[in-house]
């Protein structure tokens, strides 16, 4: 009989071979350790776990845009807003369309506490002349009044709103500008009788001829270059009341604008 200890020590000394897998491919397949086996199969809890992951679906949190919906009280003032800045904007249109075309550009209105005032005097002064002047006497103003004095008055002007004879208007702003005896000389060699001046210190009319006096000064030194605008001038202002210049005081248009303007003022 064989000793039990050497056959222990024999087992031990002979190496012991793995069979070989081979597959129809002949290819080789060796055995995965055990180790690599325990890492891919899957324990219970992992199993537990990923049974619940399917069973539970995942729920991202969604951000939606919501409309921005006003309070209907809010609405409903917005719109009552609306409809009534649209009701006041008519109005007003309504008010300065009547002011600005409804009355004829000779006839003057204005409001004051007491009431309407109309201002009829350009259409009386029309009249003036119609009833108070010879028909062939010739007026003498600026080329602003020209057509209404020729339909209203039937008098013949120098110059009228047709501004294409610059030398004329030029000659009846020269004569404004000048003192006295220059332009009664000047209107003379024109055969004129009567001159026309528009002058609203009285009632604050701002369109009067003092108003666009300078213009008449403009026109006429583009013509006739002794007329000079400075001479006009104080400092660089325009100038109506005690500070005006020499030139401005003894011109024709100022004497004929302020003509009685202190006794007329007093009533």
């Amino acid at each position: 009989m064989r000793n039990p200890l050497n056959l222990i020590k024999n087992l031990q000394n002979q190496q012991i071979k793995m069979p070989k897998i081979v597959s129809p491919q002949n290819d080789v397949i060796k055995p995965e350790k055990k180790e690599d086996l325990l890492k891919e199969r899957p324990s219970r809890k992992n199993k537990k776990k990923e049974k619940e992951n399917i069973e539970k679906p995942s729920v991202k949190p969604q951000i939606t845009k919501m409309p921005l919906v006003l309070p209907v009280e809010a609405s409903i003032f917005a719109l009552f807003l609306i409809v009534l800045l649209g009701a006041f904007y008519v109005v007003h249109s309504v008010w300065a369309a009547g002011e600005a075309y409804s009355a004829p550009s000779i006839v003057l209105t204005s409001h004051s506490h007491d009431g309407l005032h109309v201002f009829d005097d350009f259409r009386e002064a029309y009249a003036w002349l119609s009833h108070n002047t010879e028909v062939d006497d010739k007026v003498a103003s600026w080329w602003d009044y020209g057509y209404q004095t020729t339909a209203m008055a039937n008098r013949t002007v120098i110059v009228d709103n047709n501004t294409w004879n610059n030398t004329h208007i030029a000659t009846v702003g020269t004569a404004m500008s000048s003192p006295e005896k220059d332009a009664w000389q000047i209107f003379n060699s024109l055969d004129v009788k009567y001159v026309l001046v528009v002058f609203g210190g009285l009632v604050g009319y701002p369109s009067d001829d003092i108003n666009k006096f300078l213009w008449m000064v403009r026109i006429g030194g583009g013509v006739f270059p002794h007329i000079k605008e400075p001479d006009y001038l104080r400092d660089g202002q325009y100038r109506i009341d005690s500070q005006a210049t020499p030139t401005m005081l003894n011109s024709l248009m100022y004497k004929l604008s302020y003509f009685r303007y202190l006794r007329l003022r007093s009533f």
